[in-house]
């Protein structure tokens, strides 16, 4: 039982892993790809880290729930949830960046194909 969030949120990295894989592959090409897929292990490092680091902190916060320390254990309660929220930023982060990235590089590769004026957009 405890361990299907987890599972679920394996599942879910997966499945933004492939889904960026499929449109990076599809519009940028073999050199966008590479990169896109050189940085799995790093997501998988923070990931891993995050999750394990949550996982020792709800021991504390058991320990602290069973001595009857509530304020203890809202305070490492409260820790699990930054952790999380490292993790949560990082994908975020890298979101917007790819995302970003492609409208570049799309708009990059229209104006070298084509000499026509391509809009410039500010961010």
């Amino acid at each position: 039982m405890f361990m299907l969030p987890i599972l679920a949120g394996n599942v879910f990295q997966q499945l933004y892993s492939a889904v960026d894989t499929i449109i990076v592959g599809r519009t940028l090409g073999s050199d966008a790809l590479a990169s896109v897929g050189s940085i799995g292990s790093l997501q998988f490092l923070v990931f891993g880290f995050c999750s394990g680091l949550a996982g020792g902190v709800t021991v504390v916060t058991s320990q602290f729930i069973g001595a009857g320390k509530t304020e203890n254990a809202r305070r490492s309660t409260a820790v699990i949830y930054m952790i999380w929220a490292v993790a949560v930023s990082y994908t975020h982060l890298r979101a917007h960046e790819t995302r970003h990235d492609l409208v570049c590089r799309l708009l990059l590769e229209k104006k070298k194909n084509s000499k026509q004026k391509v809009p410039i957009i500010k961010q």
